[in-house]
Formats: C-alpha cells, structure tokens, sequence
C-alpha cells in the first residue's frame, strides 16, 4: 500500500519529529511504501533542525496576526505539495497530522475520493497559546479555535493518542467524534537496551560513580526542569553521589545554567542542549533514573509522550507527573511512579525510592520492558492500519 503522511509542522527537535519517523518505519516494517509530506516538500524521513525552531519561535512570540498569517500559508503550502507528490504517486492512505494539514487537504477529499485518517497530536490553539505566539483573547484564538472545529467535525475518521483528548475534539467540535485511542510509538531502531555504551557515555560526563537522574524534553517551564532543579538541591543536602542531565533545549535554557552557576553545581549537572538519537540511546542506557516532572500550563497538558516508552525499551525506570497522557502510560509503582504536578518534595521521594530500593526499581524496570513491547513502532502502525480499513475497507460500514 502507498501510504502518505502529511504534517505542516516544522522540522524541528521533538515529539511530532519523533512520532512521524517512528510511525513511518512501522507502515515501512509491515511493508508499505510511506512519504512524508511537509511544507518543505516529500522526504522519506523529518530531520531535526533545532536552530530553525529557535528563530521561528522568535520571530512569532507575543505576534499573534503574524503567526495567523503563517498559519494560514502553512495549508496552503501543504495544500501545493500534495497535489505534486499525489500527481506521481496515488496514495492508497492519508495520515494526516494537524489542523492546517488537515484543512489544507480537505477540498481535495471528495475530489480526488482520498481515504484520510485524521491524528490531531495537539491542540492547535492551546499550543500556540502556551508558547505564547497568540494570547487568550482576541481573534487570532477565536479564528484558530474555529480551524479545529472544522477540521474535527470534518474528518471521517479520527485518532487520539490518549483518554483525555477525546473528550477535547468532542468539546471543540460540540459533538461525538469517530476517535480512535491509538498510542503514540517509539522507534525501536533507535532506542534499545546496550550497556556496552555506559563507561563511554559517563565517563564522558565525568559521572562514573555517580546515581545519574536523566531529564529528556525542551527547556520550557511546562515540562518541568526548574521542578527537577528544585529536587536535585535538595537530594545534595544528604546525598552526594547525585548527577543530573539535562537533554534539550529551548527559552529556559540561558536561565538554568545561570542557576546551575549560582548554586555551583556545575560539576554535577550538565546541560547538554539537544543530542542525536545516537547519543540520546546512550543516555537513557547509562542513567540511574528518568524523571519528567512536566506540569498543565496555561491549559495544556502533557501528550502520551514518547520519551517514557524510550527510556523504559533501554531498562531505564520512570518518575512522571500523573499529568495528562502521561497517566494512560506510567502505572504508578508498576511500571513507574506518578507523583503530583509542580511537587519538587514528591519527586525527590520518588527519586530517593528508586535510588535505595533495588526490588522496586527491578519491578519497574522489569515491567517497563514488557509495556514497552506494546509499543513498538510495527505494532502501533498496524492499529492505525486497523483504523483505517474499519472506515474505509468495512464491508459493513456505512460511513
């Protein structure tokens, strides 16, 4: 089957980056043809340019009209670059991605008769808002709220990565979705247990003998790094074999390094900005604990979120915020540990638990690696694949 998968979303470093490739080798292990439709045209893979987000996210800061605008271009461009890529290729499979992928294409639905399953990763307007590119009042919300509207009542077939966002499309739309919960993968090609990595990797970092804590996410308040910052200090008052890694980068960055110098802990934290997936499998390989203190901001919660699922395929155990999709992953002390949002004492427990109490860091780690399985790329491809053939190939369907 020739499958297309459009996203209007930058190429930058992050979740949807990661959700498209991993999905892409799925549909390609089950052996499917896959294309990656973007606003810079058809690539079998998304690459990571984190230099381009930061100068994006610059530019539209605080300017809501412009980022409408850009917006706006975005569905047309799309719009261009599938009329090209389908000219030469008939997809058999649209997966599309977003709200302005999924309104860009929609006038050529009936047309073209395309069979367009619908995966809505975040919300459109919630996004922008808590990145602070539009602000709660005015028209630019009330114009993007309305695109969502659109493009959830339209679609004839819709997946949700997690519990909570079904009921979001449904309250947007103001009526009862087709949704689908299928969870977001990870790619197994990249990320697996190798021990052999872990002197090279700490000794690196000069952390050989040290518990490491591994903090994977961009550097914006909602996901927490000032909270694990606030927990690491008051692990040292009694520990002192603690090491903390920060993997990403983003807004918060230049402010917690200036903390990590003014407290002086720059020999025991290390702020590494963003890494290849090549170096990031290292980390999760050679760190003691991942933590993801993420919290609700300004309405927007957490995704399922891929990181945990990397991190427990590499034998790695997890401490979570029971924030948003997070919560339909991590079951708390039996795959992980969920602890309260914005609770700086909660995580460092939950970190001194791990850290002490070897049988319950094997329990984690050892159901970790059987929840993992579950979501390996070839796996959730063929239950997207499911979806699709229950709307477009039932014999039984009226849709």
């Amino acid at each position: 089957m020739k499958i297309a998968i459009i996203s209007n979303t930058r190429p930058h470093a992050g979740g949807m980056t990661t959700y498209i490739n991993a999905v892409a080798y799925g549909f390609r292990k089950l052996g499917h043809d896959v294309d990656i439709i973007s606003l810079l045209g058809k690539s079998r893979e998304r690459k990571n340019k984190p230099e381009f987000t930061r100068k994006i996210d610059n530019i539209l800061k605080n300017r809501g009209g412009l980022t409408v605008f850009l917006f706006v271009l975005s569905k047309l461009m799309v719009f261009f670059q599938f009329i090209g890529a389908y000219l030469k290729t008939k997809y058999d499979f649209i997966y599309v991605l977003d709200v302005s992928a999924a309104n860009g294409i929609r006038p050529l639905e009936k047309l073209l008769k395309l069979k367009v399953v619908f995966n809505p990763i975040v919300s459109l307007y919630q996004e922008l808002l808590s990145q602070g590119k539009i602000k709660q009042k005015g028209w630019p919300i009330r114009y993007l709220i309305k695109q969502e509207k659109r493009a959830y009542r339209g679609a004839r077939a819709i997946i949700a990565i997690a519990k909570y966002t079904v009921r979001y499309f449904n309250e947007i739309a103001r009526k009862k979705l087709p949704v689908t919960i299928v969870r977001a993968p990870f790619n197994e090609k990249n990320f697996y247990f190798d021990p052999s990595t872990k002197n090279e990797f700490r000794k690196k970092y000069s952390c050989q003998n040290e518990f490491l804590i591994l903090f994977i996410a961009r550097l914006v308040e909602r996901e927490g790094p000032f909270v694990i910052f606030e927990a690491f200090k008051k692990i040292m008052e009694t520990e002192k074999d603690i090491f903390l890694i920060y993997a990403g980068e983003g807004e918060a960055e230049e402010t917690l390094r200036n903390l990590v110098k003014k407290h002086g802990l720059e020999n025991k934290i290390k702020i590494l900005g963003f890494i290849p997936d090549e170096e990031l499998n290292k980390a999760y390989n050679s760190a003691d604990v991942l933590a993801m203190p993420v919290f609700t901001h300004k309405g927007v919660k957490k995704g399922q979120g891929i990181v945990p699922l990397e991190a427990m395929a590499c034998h790695l155990p997890v401490i979570a915020s029971a924030c948003g999709g997070l919560k339909d992953i991590i079951q708390n002390e039996k795959n992980g540990l969920l602890i309260p949002e914005k609770d700086p004492a909660a995580l460092t427990k939950a970190i001194l638990r791990i850290k002490h109490d070897t049988a319950l860091r094997k329990r984690l780690i050892d159901q970790g690696i059987k929840d993992s399985n579950k979501y390996k790329s070839e796996v959730i491809a063929q239950q997207i694949l499911e979806v699709y053939r229950n709307f477009f190939e039932s014999k039984n369907t009226n849709r």
